[in-house]
């Protein structure tokens, strides 16, 4: 890999990170969830540290050439991102569903103690 790639990639992820950083300290995603995205730019980051150890892994693993790997490592990263979020969408839907129902209760029983209180 070419030293100018190498640099251009590094100075992208790193800016990756740093915008990861400001979006916690802005309070715009909690830090349990930012996580995930940090793993991986860091990860990323580490492929272009040493990319050479993941030619010979790519080689190992009898892929032709060490980018097939890195596309499949990054497309099943994101596919597990997008399975974590997913799940976190399907518990908070249910959670603002229960919220929905005690909140009709709280409002039908509210308007009988109104009722009761006019008769």
């Amino acid at each position: 890999m070419k030293t100018s790639l190498i640099i251009f990639l590094s100075i992208l992820c790193f800016i990756l990170i740093v915008s990861i950083f400001i979006v916690i300290l802005k309070k715009k995603m909690s830090l349990k969830y930012s996580l995930l995205w940090l793993i991986f730019a860091l990860m990323f980051l580490l492929s272009l540290i040493f990319h050479g150890l993941i030619e010979k892994f790519a080689k190992f693993l009898g892929f032709e050439a060490a980018s097939n790997m890195v596309f499949l490592i990054g497309f099943l990263l994101l596919m597990s991102i997008t399975f974590a979020l997913t799940s976190i969408i399907s518990i908070q839907k249910e959670k603002i569903v229960i919220l929905t129902q005690e909140l009709a209760i709280l409002k039908k029983k509210v308007k009988e103690l109104d009722e009761r209180d006019y008769l």
